[in-house]
């Protein structure tokens, strides 16, 4: 999700400091969201998303195809081990 948001503030042409400040939030906060460094509840996301005039449920559908890409592409693991 990280490189998702990253990807989607370039597209929306805003810095990090634009979303922070867009966010209320201090200026570390979207490099440490977009770099993995920090992860973000559901609302946190919300206003993430209104922060990049990204729709929510379009960038949610986003997440979950990355999610299942990685699944399919990655092997198999065993469980209750």
């Amino acid at each position: 999700m990280a490189a998702l948001l990253l990807q989607a503030r370039h597209k929306a042409g805003l810095t990090q400091r634009e979303v922070a400040a867009r966010l209320r939030k201090p200026a570390a906060f979207p490099h440490k969201v977009e770099h993995g460094e920090r992860e973000i509840n559901i609302v946190e996301l919300l206003d993430y998303c209104e922060a990049l005039e990204l729709d929510f449920t379009e960038f949610a559908a986003q997440v979950k195809r990355a999610v299942q890409d990685l699944r399919s592409s990655s092997p198999p693991t065993e469980r209750g081990a």
